[in-house]
């Protein structure tokens, strides 16, 4: 079975804009007292999201070795950007 990437990466997207619309009416209220990290993520959330749907999918047994030998390569030469793992 081959998985359109681009069609996975549209529904995860939608999906994390309407979670993003909806998060602010049900967020559990936060202490203060304790830092936050505020370092910029290099991969969007539904980048990650696409990558973990399409990990399932394929049926690999190791995260690592399926971003090094699937999503690396390819990612990269998209946009030119890597994320460390």
């Amino acid at each position: 079975m081959k998985t359109n990437i681009v069609e996975v990466f549209y529904f995860a997207d939608e999906f994390c804009k309407e979670l993003e619309r909806q998060m602010p009416s049900r967020q559990l209220k936060i202490d203060n007292k304790k830092k936050t990290r505020k370092r910029k993520f290099k991969l969007s959330d539904s980048e990650v999201i696409t990558i973990i749907l399409i990990f399932h999918q394929m049926h690999c047994r190791d995260l690592k070795y399926f971003y090094v030998n699937y999503i690396h390569d390819s990612y990269s030469s998209i946009d030119g950007r890597t994320a460390a793992f």
